[in-house]
This record gives structure tokens, C-alpha cells and sequence, in this order.
């Protein structure tokens, strides 16, 4: 069965994973990261019967003893199997089993894996924007490069794949950002004195920076110092980056020999990886082209087109069945993650109605205790002798001449009584005692007549009086109850029955 592509680098990754997991020195430590490598030896070997099972028997058993970097190490292992062996759907359920157990742990390097690895898949699947969607999140996911070298090697992966993904799409703006942010960290590490044992990075970093100049001896210079560096012993494709930048740059400076090697050596390095192997195919068709050997380019580009057209008709049923796996797999996410947010809504809700709810109660406790205080203010009020002595009325002021004609003949218990009977009754003009009024009390003669009405129901409602509400309002000349318990509630904030439940102690 053909290897998977997009985990292409994995053999690699087991090689550094000792330096980029960082060792505690501790027995537990050093068995779990024999695991770790266990699982890459097993991922690399080419018998493929019970591989993922015993990948993930490895991957459980580092998972009992905690979600660390070793177990997501093992996981990651895992899924490019699955992937490996077409099983799409269940390599992406085990990203996103990945993906909530990052969460959980609060692992940042993760989860921003197994982003990653969603964007392998989409890309393999022949779906380069949603992989390029994955590894941006991925990428803003990741931890700074500068954390360790754990957060080094997983930001390094995705910037890699994203220069991939990049020039699936032509997006040549998002490829040199990609390749800027990896030469960024490689460099950076060699600063601090890190030394790359497989010059994996340093070569595709050198690779890359001569993609992005447009001088052809800058260029070329780089690519020689790479070339310097890439070690015999380890497979081609762990600098295919170089052989591609070699066989783009030598093809555009006319060296069609050099570029044609280079080509050469991706085909064999991608023998088993059809989906790139059909970009080399089109690579090596492009240089023969420009070289002038036009019966070899057209036969290239016929191999191209058989082959492109063979994978689309063996892999049709497989990506069908896949896709509509995933597609499941994310509406079930989404679900999932709609009846969190429904949850978190409804606590939400219920929480602010016991707010609303103890604010309610403490403002009606608090209202309680003003009433009863302004209750017995005004009882206090009522016992206190009057201000006009009855012997003393030849130096009663205009005001308290009305005032005591409204205590003595309470004649506002009439509903229409008005202002000019009030005026005949004390021999003054309309104009007058509503002037009168106005000055002393600075309100309307109205309001004047049904203060007074207030103070002689709420001195009812203080007594042992059975009168209904309704009575009391009719004796008094409010005409209505409803206005008699309106203007008793602006006066004193409370409606009559809870002002007459007060007095009475209740």
C-alpha cells in the first residue's frame, strides 16, 4: 500500500525526537520516550498487518499515564497510519479525539498539531483551501518558536506544509509568509547556539530563502551551501524542499541539466507518494519543455494526465466515502459544540435571573424598611400640636387661613370642589388663593386639595376604621378609587392597603 504523503517527514521526526521533547531525566521519562520511538520504528516498517493496532496499543498505554508530549508524539503517529492505510475517517475522528484531549490538557503544542495534521488530510483529499484554513489556525494555535524546540519543530511543520499548500493555490503571498516564519525560527535557534543534527531544517531554510531572491548567483549560492550540508545517509525526501527550489531556480537560469537531476530525484523520491509525484511530473515536463525537447515534455505530460486520471477513478469511491465520513464527523462536532454553547446560554440566563431575582428582593426589603419609616414619621407627625393657636387668628398668614378651613370644614370631601368654592369660602379672588397656594406650598390648587385628602386617609388607615378602600375614597371626594390610589401612591411610594397594613403593624 503507498505511504501517505503528508506525514512524509515522520521518519525524521523520530530521529529528533529526542532533542525535541525535552528529557526530565527520569526512568518514567526515558520508557515513555522508548515508546515514542517504538511507535515511529513501527510506522516506518514496511509490513503493514496490525501496524495501527499496535500503534494503538502504544498510544493507550501512554495515555494512562497522562496527556503529555510523549502520548500526543504517539498519537500523531497513529493518525498517519490510518491515514496510511486510506482509513480517512477514522484518522480524522482520532484528530479530533486529539483535538479536545489538547484542550483538556492545555497543551497548546497539541493543538495546534492536530490542526495540523487536518490540513495534511485536506490537502490529501484534494482540498487545498480547507487545508490551508486548518494550518492557519494551526499557526496562530502553535506557541511562539522561541518557547523550546518542541514549539520550534511544531511551528516549523506547519509553516512547511503551508508553503505546500500555498503553491497548490498559487497563493504566492501566503508562501513567502510561510517561508519567512520558517528561515525566522531556523535562524533564530542557530543563534542560540542549537546545533541541527540532520539538517533537515537548515537545508530547507536555505532552500527557501533562495526561492524568495530574485537574484539567480544569490540564489545559487545558497542552494551550494545546502547542498554542502545534506547528509548521505538520510532519505532524499528529507530535503525534497531543496531538490524542488534546484530544479525551479537551475530550469529558469537555462542549467536544464541540473534542473532535470533535480527533478529526477523528487520522481524517485515521491515513487510513492502519487499526489506529489504528479507536481514533479509537471515539473520535469516544464524544464524539458523550456530545454526544447518537446516529444519528451508531451510525454510527460501524457504520463501526467494517465496518471491523474487513474488515481481520480481509484480514489473516487474512497474520497466519497471519506468525505462524507468527515463531513459527518464535523456536523457531529458541531452539534456538540452548539449544545455546549446552549448550555452555557441557559446557565448563563438562569444565573442573571438570580441576580435580577436577589436585586428584586433586596430593593423590596429596602423599600419595606423606607416605608415603615416614612409611616412612622408621619405618625409622629400627626401627634405634634397644631402651628396656629384658635386664639391667635388675626396673625394667621393667607396659607394657614386655607389651612385651617381645609382641617375644619373638610370641605374637599365634595368631588367637585374646586377652586372657586375654596375661594369663596375664605373671601378671596380664584386668582388669589391659587397665588397663595403657588407661594407657600409651590403647587397647584388641585394637588393643595388633595394633599389635604391624603392626610385625612391616611389618618383613616392609621385608625381601627373597617372602611373599605373604596369607601374611604368616596367619602373623601376622589370620585374614584383608582384615582384615590393613584394620587395615594405619588404622595407616599406605596399604594393604600400595604400604607394601611404598615400602620398596623403588619
Amino acid at each position: 500500500m503507498l505511504r501517505s504523503l503528508m506525514f512524509r517527514l515522520l521518519a525524521l521526526v523520530g530521529l529528533l525526537v529526542a532533542a525535541v521533547i525535552p528529557s526530565r531525566g527520569e526512568d518514567t521519562d526515558s520508557l515513555r520516550k522508548r515508546m515514542v520511538l517504538r511507535a515511529q520504528a513501527l510506522r516506518n516498517m514496511d509490513a503493514e498487518e496490525n501496524i495501527s493496532r499496535r500503534l494503538r496499543a502504544i498510544t493507550d498505554s501512554l495515555g494512562h499515564g497522562g496527556h503529555d508530549d510523549y502520548y500526543f508524539a504517539a498519537r500523531n503517529v497513529l493518525i498517519d497510519q490510518l491515514f496510511g492505510e486510506n482509513r480517512f475517517a477514522e484518522a480524522d475522528a482520532e484528530a479530533i479525539r486529539m483535538e479536545e484531549e489538547a484542550r483538556e490538557a492545555d497543551n497548546p503544542t497539541a493543538l495546534a498539531m492536530s490542526h495540523r495534521v487536518r490540513g495534511q488530510m485536506f490537502y490529501k483529499l484534494s482540498q487545498p483551501r480547507r487545508a490551508m484554513a486548518e494550518l492557519d489556525t494551526a499557526l496562530l494555535l502553535a506557541p511562539g518558536f522561541r518557547g523550546n524546540l518542541n514549539a520550534f519543530s511544531t511551528a516549523a511543520s506547519i509553516n512547511e506544509w503551508r508553503v505546500i499548500v500555498a503553491a497548490k493555490l498559487g497563493d504566492n503571498a501566503r508562501a513567502r509568509d510561510a517561508r519567512r516564519r520558517y528561515t525566522e525560527a531556523v535562524e533564530y535557534w542557530h543563534s542560540q547556539g542549537w546545533q541541527d543534527p540532520y539538517r533537515h531544517f537548515t537545508v530547507t531554510s536555505l532552500a527557501f530563502r533562495a526561492d524568495d531572491t530574485g537574484d539567480y548567483a544569490e540564489a545559487s549560492a545558497l542552494l551550494d551551501s545546502a547542498s554542502s550540508m545534506i547528509l548521505p545517509g538520510l532519505p532524499a525526501r528529507a530535503y525534497e524542499h531543496y531538490y524542488n527550489s534546484k530544479a525551479r531556480i537551475e530550469s529558469e537560469a537555462g542549467n536544464y541539466g541540473e534542473a532535470l537531476a533535480a527533478a529526477d530525484t523528487l520522481l524517485k523520491t515521491h515513487a510513492g507518494f502519487p499526489w506529489l509525484y504528479l507536481d514533479d511530473l509537471k515539473l520535469r515536463a516544464r524544464i524539458l519543455h523550456r530545454a526544447g525537447l518537446h516529444d519528451l515534455s508531451t510525454a510527460d505530460y501524457e504520463r501526467h494526465a494517465l496518471l491523474r486520471d487513474s488515481m481520480a477513478i481509484k480514489q473516487a469511491g474512497n474520497q466519497l466515502a471519506d468525505l462524507s465520513a468527515l463531513y459527518r464527523t464535523e456536523l457531529e462536532q458541531e452539534h456538540r459544540r452548539a449544545s455546549t454553547y446552549r448550555t452555557i446560554g441557559l446557565s448563563g440566563i438562569i444565573l442573571l435571573l438570580l441576580i435580577l431575582l436577589a436585586v428584586s428582593l433586596r430593593a423590596t426589603l429596602d423599600q419595606r424598611r423606607r416605608n415603615r419609616l416614612l409611616v412612622d414619621c408621619l405618625r409622629e407627625l400627626d401627634r405634634q400640636p397644631p402651628v396656629i393657636p384658635a386664639d391667635n387668628r388675626e396673625e394667621e398668614s393667607d396659607i394657614d387661613i386655607l389651612d385651617r378651613h381645609m382641617r375644619s370644614q373638610r370641605p374637599y370631601t365634595d368631588p367637585a370642589f374646586s377652586r372657586q368654592e375654596l375661594a369663596r369660602a375664605v373671601g378671596m379672588s380664584p386668582d388669589a388663593v391659587a397665588r397663595i397656594i403657588r407661594d407657600a406650598r409651590g403647587t397647584t390648587v388641585l394637588a393643595y386639595i388633595n394633599s389635604h385628602r391624603l392626610d385625612e386617609a391616611r389618618r383613616i388607615l392609621e385608625s381601627d376604621s373597617a372602611e373599605t378602600l373604596t369607601e374611604i375614597a368616596q367619602r373623601l371626594g376622589f370620585g374614584t378609587l383608582r384615582t384615590f390610589q393613584r394620587t395615594f401612591s405619588e404622595r407616599y411610594a406605596m399604594p393604600p392597603s400595604r400604607y394601611r397594613s404598615l400602620a398596623k403593624g403588619k
